[in-house]
């Protein structure tokens, strides 16, 4: 019993350690894309994220939070605030919690083991 439970945090802390480059990682890719236009913030709080979510999941949030954006880029362009500087932090945070309770629900209800 003890052995396999430090077998399992074992892998849960190296998926984490995983994400925490590779969240980073994304935003790297993506700021030398963007013409520079993610903050430092954004990016030391990347590395939380990816933490949280782990090397499985970090796509997933990826995907969420960049939906938020879009959304709120789409819904800003009518009302003429597309040049603000808008810190990415709020729409990492709400895809990161969006993330871990579809995980978290998907695993509960639906995986029969």
């Amino acid at each position: 019993m003890i052995i396999s439970s430090f077998i399992f945090y074992r892998t849960l802390v190296c998926s984490s350690l995983i994400g925490m480059v590779l969240m980073p990682l994304f935003f790297c890719v993506v700021n030398c894309l963007s013409k520079k236009s993610i903050g430092l913030g954004d990016f030391q709080y990347s590395i939380l994220c990816g933490f949280i979510s782990g090397k499985n999941h970090f796509i997933n949030t990826c995907i969420l939070f960049s939906i938020l954006v879009l959304v709120f880029y789409f819904v800003g362009k009518k009302r003429y605030i597309k040049n603000l500087r808008i810190p990415l932090v709020p729409y990492m945070f709400a895809g990161t919690i969006m993330n871990f309770l579809i995980v978290r629900f998907y695993t509960d209800y639906f995986i029969v083991s």
